[in-house]
């Protein structure tokens, strides 16, 4: 039971009024605060925006335009209020309806009291814990930022310095002399370029998102554009099929787009020019897009842990720093999305899908441009 003193505020959202009232007493001697009862999902979500609780006891088949799922998944993507179900269906639709809105807890009616304070009380505290993780998260981010950005000076210094050595010395050094200078200077480059994915990938967990509708079709015409060089030298077909406008950040998302359009070009094949095939479209997740390529392929084993921090699959062999897919990990997660690869094994190439949240979630945005279809460069 928790301390009176503590009195976790809950808000009941019952369209029976012996249910709500039943519930209401129990919640009151087991310590709570009842804030309110809501008799339907409109009021949920109202309720839920003017009282802030600890948390929302949610019938499954509330009164309204849609159910109780559907508004407990409106305020966990809102305000990350823990959502606790009661209900008195335990059917396998329901649960599994249940289970996509994120929910802290599901009771079965009829419950009885300790049922419903041991419920409550995991549920606080799960919610506890998660909100603990994620200010741990963001500090660790913000130190990353800090580090990553003050340092860059420092190794810049170093490069310069053991530079300006090399050249006062020019014609005096001996071949092996020459050597271990280029070495060093080779090892700060790596430092610096370090550093400089570190930075980014702390700025992408930092900053604030700037969203707004923007076109992905342009994005990606601006990402090609600074892909040329690279492009070109290692004969890169790209083929951008229809993609949709999208409610952004600019700046991230082209981020997104130029990694995962750079890793698809680097680990290609040596036998083979690579062949990169990018769309997009609206559904009811999101803005799904996919990047396919004809590359190397990545072993299921790898598929989830290529998107850790500083984790290569190929080592050294092929230039890089491992970060450029736990960035866009970050990205991704950031505009409420998911990213996750499918690939045939080591030979058949590899598709990247990631969405970026509902269309309704960030003003309904989804129709699909028409005059990109099949653009090749």
């Amino acid at each position: 039971m928790p301390e009176v003193s503590d009195r976790s505020r809950i808000l009941i959202a019952e369209d029976e009024q012996v249910v709500a009232l039943d519930v209401e007493y129990e919640l009151n001697e087991l310590g709570y605060e009842v804030i309110g009862v809501a008799t339907s999902t409109p009021e949920a979500v109202q309720l839920t925006e003017a009282t802030r609780p600890d948390l929302v006891l949610m019938d499954v088949q509330l009164d309204g335009p849609s159910d109780g799922i559907a508004a407990a998944d409106e305020i966990r993507r809102r305000w990350q209020i823990p959502v606790v179900f009661v209900t008195a269906s335990s059917g396998s639709e329901i649960v599994s309806r249940a289970k996509e809105a994120g929910p802290y807890g599901y009771i079965t009616k009829p419950f009885r009291g300790r049922e419903l304070n041991a419920s409550i009380a995991v549920a606080l505290e799960r919610h506890r814990l998660t909100r603990d993780l994620e200010q741990s998260n963001t500090e660790l981010t913000r130190f990353c930022y800090a580090v990553s950005h003050d340092l860059q000076a420092p190794v810049r210094n170093i490069r310069t310095l053991v530079d300006l050595l090399s050249r006062q010395l020019q014609g005096v050094l001996s071949p092996e002399q020459s050597n271990l200078i280029a070495l060093v200077m080779g090892a700060t480059d790596a430092i610096q370029r370090l550093l400089e994915s570190l930075f980014q990938y702390a700025q992408a967990g930092h900053q604030q998102l700037n969203r707004r509708l923007v076109s992905s079709s342009e994005l990606l015409t601006t990402v090609q554009t600074t892909l040329a060089a690279l492009i070109a030298e290692r004969k890169a077909e790209i083929i951008c099929n229809p993609c949709p406008m999208v409610s952004v950040d600019p700046v991230q998302f082209q981020q997104l787009l130029q990694n995962l359009l750079t890793n698809a070009i680097k680990y290609s094949q040596p036998d083979k020019p690579p062949s990169i095939a990018i769309s997009g479209e609206a559904t009811n997740e999101g803005w799904h897009f996919a990047v396919t390529d004809n590359g190397c392929g990545i072993p299921a084993e790898k598929r989830e842990s290529v998107f850790e921090p500083l984790r290569r699959l190929h080592g050294s062999e092929i230039p890089g720093t491992g970060i450029g897919l736990a960035l866009c990990r970050i990205i991704v997660e950031r505009h409420g999305g998911r990213i996750w690869i499918e690939s045939s094994g080591n030979t058949g190439g590899t598709t990247v899908h990631f969405t970026l949240g509902t269309p309704e979630a960030s003003g309904n945005y989804g129709s699909a441009e028409t005059n990109v279809t099949g653009v090749r460069i």
